[in-house]
């Protein structure tokens, strides 16, 4: 896979992963990828494929190439349960 295209799932200023106060995403331990400090409030599919994850956090997509693509909101928000987004 040489060039893959990832758009971002929210408007917001990109930041580099090695920013994020959270080593599981800092030390790319989930695979490489980048963060956004939002200013939108509507989350999309970075991505076209099929939907392989759903949880209330977070979402995973696999593309037709294989790549999986997994969009993850917030920090420390597993614990909410989904509760916060619809």
């Amino acid at each position: 896979m040489n060039n893959v295209e990832i758009l971002a799932p929210i408007t917001g200023q990109l930041i580099a992963l090695s920013s994020v106060k959270d080593n599981v995403f800092s030390r790319e331990v989930m695979g490489k990828g980048f963060a956004i400090i939002p200013t939108g409030q509507e989350i999309v599919a970075p991505v076209d494929g099929e939907v392989i994850a759903l949880q209330g956090h977070a979402f995973g997509i696999k593309q037709t190439n294989g790549l999986e693509v997994l969009t993850h909101v917030g920090l420390e928000t597993v614990t909410l349960n989904g509760k916060p987004y619809s």
